[in-house]
């Protein structure tokens, strides 16, 4: 049973953040009601991802565990320090794992047809968080399931890391951006929204920049971090320089690799 509300809950917490943030823009922000055909589009997007990746995850962990059990290189589990220090440690390198990830998805271009479909949306915002192709969901389930075998990291680090994150990423994609006052504390910490948008820039050397899912630190020490001042920021113009769907549908949309 415990297992059940477990999995149930992993499931719905994406919703919530999603749907709370959404309210925040709406209701705090007081700005304007999205397109229903996109509203629409992209939730049946992701109620498609789920089950897919419900079904394929079911379907291929056990031999993906199996297989990637014998390239183990380290134990985050099994170091002798203090269970906190573990369980932060193997946070730390699940989202070293995402910035890497992310990174390669914009730099080999068979990745980049899965990843592309997160950057076409011209309206960022909380909604943006589930604009993602099957594809590109899965290879992330891949990846962070081989390097956490590979490393041993403890699965209730692994919980952790996917719900906050989940909850972290609606945020990033807020279309209201974060004060500068305050931005400016935390944009050497945490992604925020003013941190994320410049990544979802028209221009493409803005695109391939600030990699980073839930810390920043990623990208100061691999060189992909980009500053903007907070005035350029709000004329930052968002998707790609050409529309690669012709609509918004759930069909457009899980055939935008192959265009």
């Amino acid at each position: 049973m415990y297992s059940i509300i477990e999995n149930l809950t992993s499931l719905l917490i994406p919703f919530i953040a999603v749907f709370f943030f959404l309210f925040v823009e709406r209701y705090v922000f007081g700005l304007s009601i999205q397109n229903k055909s996109r509203i629409n589009s992209i939730l049946g997007l992701q109620i498609f991802n789920v089950i897919l990746n419900v079904f394929l995850s079911g379907l291929i962990l056990v031999p993906l565990v199996y297989y990637s059990s014998s390239l183990q290189i380290f134990s985050f589990s099994n170091m002798n320090t203090p269970l906190y220090i573990n369980l932060i440690l193997s946070f730390l390198f699940l989202d070293l794992v995402s910035y890497w990830h992310h990174r390669i998805h914009h730099q080999i271009p068979i990745l980049w047809k899965l990843h592309r479909l997160h950057h076409t949306d011209k309206e960022v915002d909380a909604l943006t968080t589930f604009f993602h192709h099957p594809g590109a969901i899965f290879s992330a389930f891949i990846f962070t399931i081989i390097f956490s075998v590979m490393f041993d990291v403890p699965l209730i680090a692994i919980t952790s890391y996917v719900l906050i994150a989940s909850i972290h990423a609606p945020f990033t994609h807020l279309k209201k951006l974060v004060p500068p006052n305050i931005d400016k504390f935390l944009k050497y910490i945490f992604v925020t929204p003013n941190y994320h948008l410049l990544h979802h820039s028209k221009k493409a050397n803005e695109g391939c920049s600030n990699y980073g899912v839930v810390f920043v630190f990623w990208d100061f020490i691999f060189g992909t971090y980009l500053p903007k001042d907070y005035e350029s920021l709000m004329q930052t113009k968002t998707g790609l320089e050409k529309d690669i769907h012709d609509k918004m549908s759930l069909l457009n949309f899980l055939l935008n690799p192959f265009k």
